[in-house]
């Protein structure tokens, strides 16, 4: 996950595509951390990282601010229901890319008419030089594209963008989670996107609907909470 400072800059920035938004999810556990919920969390979050979440409309760089929702009944595991189902809240940092945006990238290769860039240190993206400017660039510069397409393999990112020549080369390349609260109110969500970028958003999640598999990993800073904790 990027740092959480780095996030919050992203946020202001021009050309990032990065946003914040504090929403309420729904997320299903497996039954292995009944006693662990608290690792749970962390490890279904960060199986989604960098890649599209639908839960959140995009994708997912980072989060802060976990808050578990009080039960009135103690957790329990089912044998017709493997999972442990809860709702959490938390503020996530995520990355909306749309066909017509402006985004930076760090160039990784060049050639003629193409160049590869990786965006936020992490997506790769192929821009296309119409006017075979990509020859002009070294790798390491930063530059300014177009986005002109948006697919996903896999909830992973693929871009395809064009080459801004008015604006060739920006720069050079310059390059923890607390203890999770229980609450029995959220605060409202976050204001919402911008209507286009919804739109856009809705379409993508509803083809990935089907795909999306919800994977676990270990966390590799658990915070242990008790059962006790979590019964109101």
């Amino acid at each position: 996950m990027l740092q959480l400072d780095k996030l919050r800059k992203l946020c202001s920035s021009i050309n990032s595509g990065v946003t914040s938004i504090k929403k309420p999810i729904h997320v299903a556990l497996e039954s292995s951390f009944i006693s662990n919920i608290n690792l749970g969390i962390f490890s279904c979050l960060d199986s989604h990282l960098h890649e599209f979440y639908p839960e959140v409309s995009g994708i997912l760089l980072g989060y802060e601010n976990v808050k578990l929702k009080k039960s009135a009944c103690p957790l329990t595991v089912y044998p017709d229901q493997p999972h442990i189902h809860i709702d959490i809240q938390a503020v996530f940092y995520i990355f909306c890319p749309s066909p017509g945006q402006f985004l930076l990238g760090s160039v990784n290769q060049a050639s003629g008419s193409h160049v590869g860039c990786l965006v936020h240190d992490a997506f790769h993206a192929t821009i296309i030089c119409p006017s075979q400017d990509g020859g002009k660039l070294a790798v390491g510069e930063v530059v300014r594209f177009r986005v002109v397409g948006v697919s996903y393999s896999m909830n992973r990112l693929v871009l395809l963008g064009e080459l801004d020549s008015q604006s060739l080369v920006v720069g050079e390349r310059q390059a923890m989670v607390g203890f999770i609260e229980e609450d029995s109110d959220f605060e409202a969500p976050s204001p919402k996107l911008p209507t286009p970028v919804l739109k856009y958003l809705g379409e993508v999640t509803h083809k990935l609907a089907d795909q999306f598999q919800c994977e676990q990993k270990v966390d590799p800073f658990p915070t242990n909470i008790s059962l006790n904790d979590i019964v109101s």
